[in-house]
């Protein structure tokens, strides 16, 4: 049995005596003592602010980007799948690549980027959306945290940074490997990096696709308004 005097630091434990790092290893027990009110069970890291409710999010939005130049794309309660890769492993028995869960805490949306048409998928971006993990579907990593984030970028970030710390990059094409998910739904590893799932990208190329139909209708009506002036005009 080995013991230390420690002081906890910035997120490590720091011996008294020699000033150097004690760091734990992963999956074993420990049995830690202190005086009383140096623990808690809440992370201030992880407070976020108020969700904001269907009509709250839309007005905001609306408010933010302008009268048509946002889509809804997903509810709140909507649920969404990412794939972490990590060949970094600090064991040998370590998996290698994770699959974890989330669900949408607010509705979700994408805007129309400032002087574009919205005809193409990479016109429009991802707004900010409240979500949180909710499982690792693959891989065997056991949550001790539904780790929380203000969008499904930075949860992709913060799933890493509390999870995978200092073992890979915490950035991700948020577009290509956020996956829609249902419950029950089948889902492999090699499934993901196929993209055979229906990701964000298809999403937002939807509602391109709808805004090319929009515009043609719009300029279909256009010449027929035409047409009937001059009509009027000759008679």
């Amino acid at each position: 049995m080995q013991t230390f005097k420690v002081i906890y630091q910035h997120g490590h434990f720091i011996d008294v005596e020699t000033h150097q790092r004690i760091i734990p290893v992963q999956g074993k027990e420990f049995i830690i003592t202190a005086e009383n009110h140096s623990f808690t069970t809440e992370d201030a890291k992880l407070k976020m602010p108020k969700t904001l409710s269907s009509l709250e999010k839309e007005i905001k939005v609306k408010e933010k980007y302008g009268k048509g130049n946002y889509e809804k794309i997903a509810d709140a309660g909507n649920m969404f799948f990412f794939r972490v890769g990590n060949t970094n492993t600090l064991k040998e028995d370590e998996s290698r690549q994770y699959m974890f869960s989330c669900v949408l805490l607010e509705d979700l949306y994408l805007y129309l980027n400032k002087d574009k048409s919205g005809e193409g998928s990479k016109d429009w971006r991802l707004v900010d959306c409240q979500c949180k993990l909710t499982n690792c579907l693959l891989g065997g990593l056991s949550l001790t945290e539904e780790v929380p984030a203000k969008s499904l970028n930075n949860l992709f970030n913060q799933t890493v940074m509390f999870y995978f710390s200092m073992q890979r990059s915490g950035s991700t094409n948020v577009y290509d490997n956020f996956f829609v998910y249902k419950e029950n739904m089948i889902i492999t590893f090699e499934g993901a990096l196929q993209l055979l799932y229906k990701n964000i990208e298809v999403m937002r190329k939807d509602v391109a696709e709808k805004k090319i139909k929009m515009n043609k209708m719009k300029e279909r009506a256009k010449e027929l308004s035409e047409k009937l002036n001059e009509m009027d005009i000759f008679e």
